[in-house]
Order: C-alpha cells, then structure tokens, then sequence
C-alpha cells in the first residue's frame, strides 16, 4: 500500500520523498565564507585612511539529488565562488538490479591511489 508522501528538513538538508520511495529530492550544500572587520580609524603604519571591510566567499556550493523510479539517481554539485562557475559532479548511476549499476556523467573515479 501507498504511503503519504513527506517533506523533511533538518542538518542534512531538505528533502521531498513519495510515499513508496522511489522519487526523492534532496537539496543541501556547503558554503565558506571569510570575514574581515577593521575598526578604528586606521590600521598602524597608514596615513589614518581606514582599512576597507571584506566579505569574501570561498565556497558556494549546492547539492542537487534525486531519485527517479527507484531506479535512477542524479547528483549535481556546482561551484558558485570566485570568478567562475565549475561543475564539480553532474552523474546519474542507474541501478538495474542491486549488484549492477551503471554511472553516467562527470565525477571523481571511484578508485585511486
């Protein structure tokens, strides 16, 4: 019998899961950032001009996984920092039967040394 389908949120992120499993959507990320405040009117060894206040972010990076018919899954993580954007993973494994899958897309090799 066909469950509820459910909404999650938590520290791992937010997710939407059918009833019987087999879609789901979870969305997550990880994000760096570096601060620096200056006060007063002036950092020493300066002409008194005060030292601008920075936000820089290191790390942007959303988690995009999904799970299609129980059988497909896809993971998208881009990076968003600095000046460009990269596309770290963008993969879709596609599980037949429980010993067998079948990756498809960019990802780090699964063995290395």
């Amino acid at each position: 019998m066909k469950g509820a389908d459910f909404v999650t949120a938590g520290h791992e992120g937010f997710g939407v899961t059918s009833g019987d499993n087999g879609f789901e959507l979870k969305l997550h990320g990880d994000l760096q950032v570096d601060s620096r405040s200056y006060h007063g009117t002036g950092s020493p060894g300066t002409s008194g001009t005060p030292a601008p206040d920075t936000l820089l972010v290191r790390r942007a990076r959303p988690i995009i996984e999904a799970t299609l018919y129980d059988i497909y899954d896809f993971r998208m993580m881009p990076e968003f920092a600095g000046s460009q954007t990269v596309l770290f993973d963008a993969y879709g494994p596609a599980r037949f039967r429980p010993p067998f899958q079948f990756p498809a897309g960019k990802f780090k090799p699964p063995v290395g040394f």
